[in-house]
């Protein structure tokens, strides 16, 4: 039975472990770091430390480990660790639930995370739901080309292979065409992700009947090719695009494995940069109708570096950076820097960094020549609900706006209720 541990991600934690348990896993965290998976494509302009896993020797049988920028679970050696969000689960998973699935209002309530679970476990939640509900609508049927001998002429006939049947004695007709199946590159997706959920896991016979069903509907469905997880969300029919997504999620993040003598290890780890800022794009994209918010990236030329704003807002838009992370007393110079360094890249007046609090913050707007740098913060505090932050966060965005754009989003919209 595996011995379990929780530590908080970026928090260096002390564990009781063996030599060889304290090897492996310091072996997974280089493979993670070497991992193009892991990493993505994304192109940081900052310096990174790509260490996912950090562990040091603090005396003998004590080991000081860092899972950096990750939730999930990791398991080595017969031990179990939890890596849990630097902020309170239930934002996280509010927020996580929009960059997953565009709306979190689509998701199944349950937000809570218990012993002996992991964030991954939700992800296979949202797509067991989704899944299903893409069963009940049928599975949708692609053409594959196929080349057999048949007993009738279609498609493009192979004479030569043809004419020695005959000779033979053999009355087919060798073809090659095509034929409507459901081996199409989203349903090898999901098949793929099924075979990773445990009926177990999510703990109400509802669901592990669920899990059940699905599996044997996509029994006989062939297994995820590289070149299907590739290909972009629009590729995808659009009612299978949230659940290819989550299903992607789980192949890709549950993927990592090593091997060696008689040790193993296995991460389920899902990068939580990306994933916050994604959940809050989404979250202002709905919250701010008609305001436009979108992910930003220019090159600036001659040269060939690239500049990418995590938010740029209405047009002509103004620059925003989202930093996972709660604010201090003072401001972080880099992220000061940053923040003018994209506003004088757009040609912005203002910039604004968005992070996180546990009730009011210390940091003042900061004048940098003629761009003013505006902190926003999302409320983690026990008396604010995830969708009361939500929407505080939505109007000190839209109060931040210059007042022509304020003025125009008052007339098409309001700021709507979220629930989930």
């Amino acid at each position: 039975m595996s011995k379990d541990f929780h530590l908080t991600e970026s928090v260096e934690t002390a564990l009781q472990l063996s030599e060889k348990q304290a090897s492996a896993l310091d072996a997974l965290g280089k493979e993670l770091s070497r991992s193009k998976a892991w990493w993505g494509s994304t192109v940081s302009e900052e310096p990174v430390d790509r260490r996912v896993i950090e562990v040091r020797m603090r005396s003998r049988g004590q080991y000081l480990c860092t899972i950096r920028n990750a939730v999930g679970v990791v398991e080595v050696g017969g031990i179990r660790i939890f890596s849990k969000p630097k902020i309170p689960m239930e934002h996280f998973v509010y927020i996580a639930k929009h960059s997953f699935l565009g709306d979190g209002r689509t998701a199944n309530n349950e937000t809570s995370v218990g012993d002996g679970q992991s964030f991954l476990d939700l992800i296979a939640l949202w797509f067991v739901n989704s899944a299903m509900a893409i069963l009940r609508q049928g599975l949708s049927l692609d053409y594959e080309l196929r080349t057999d001998p048949i007993r009738y002429a279609t498609g493009r006939i192979d004479p030569v292979r043809t004419s020695l049947n005959l000779l033979k004695g053999n009355i087919e007709v060798q073809s090659e065409y095509q034929e409507r199946t459901p081996n199409s590159p989203e349903n090898r997706i999901m098949a793929s992700a099924i075979k990773l959920v445990s009926p177990d896991l999510l703990g109400t016979p509802e669901l592990s009947r669920s899990v059940a069903q699905l599996r044997r509907e996509f029994q006989g469905i062939q297994d995820v090719r590289p070149t299907d997880l590739k290909l972009q969300p629009r590729t995808f029919p659009a009612r299978y695009r949230q659940a290819v997504e989550l299903g992607r999620a789980l192949l890709v993040h549950a993927g990592i494995s090593l091997s060696a003598g008689h040790r193993s290890a296995r991460s389920f780890l899902v990068r939580t940069p990306e994933l916050i800022e994604e959940g809050i794009r989404q979250i202002l994209s709905r919250e701010l109708s008609p305001v436009r918010v979108r992910a930003g990236g220019k090159v600036l030329l001659p040269t060939s570096l690239r500049v990418k704003p995590d938010l740029l807002l209405a047009r002509p838009p103004f620059t925003a950076d989202v930093k996972y992370k709660k604010f201090g007393s003072s401001w972080d110079r880099r992220d000061l820097s940053q923040a003018v360094f994209f506003a004088e890249s757009f040609n912005s007046p203002i910039a604004a960094v968005l992070g996180f609090s546990n009730g009011p913050h210390g940091l003042p707007e900061v004048p940098v020549g003629r761009i003013r740098v505006t902190p926003l913060t999302w409320n983690v505090s026990k008396e604010s609900s995830p969708e009361e932050s939500a929407q505080k966060i939505a109007r000190s965005v839209l109060g931040w706006l210059p007042e022509l754009e304020r003025a125009d989003a008052a007339l098409f919209s309001h700021t709507p209720s979220v629930e989930i």
